[in-house]
């Protein structure tokens, strides 16, 4: 491939081979997050409240529906009165 390319090609030239590899730190160690902190077992959880079938209210979705009025339109502007000479 080298000899297709001429000496006026724009090319970058080749990457440089790693000499080490680098560690990934994207999966955490689960073991040393588990032994950094605390959880409660299962049993020590309160149980949820049982569910009861009611009619979900959205209150942001009822100001939606509401016609916005329209602001004040701004006071006229003042007009200055013409300096008087001075007597």
């Amino acid at each position: 491939m080298a000899q297709l390319l001429s000496v006026n090609s724009t090319a970058p030239p080749p990457l440089p081979e790693r000499t080490r590899r680098i560690p990934s730190r994207s999966v955490p160690d689960i073991s040393d997050f588990e032994a950094r902190f605390r959880f409660h077992g299962i049993l020590e959880l309160p149980f949820p409240e049982p569910y009861t079938p009611c009619k979900k209210t959205y209150p942001s979705a009822l100001v939606a529906k509401q016609p916005r009025e329209s602001p004040p339109p701004p006071p006229p502007p003042r007009r200055q009165r013409p300096s008087l000479p001075a007597l």
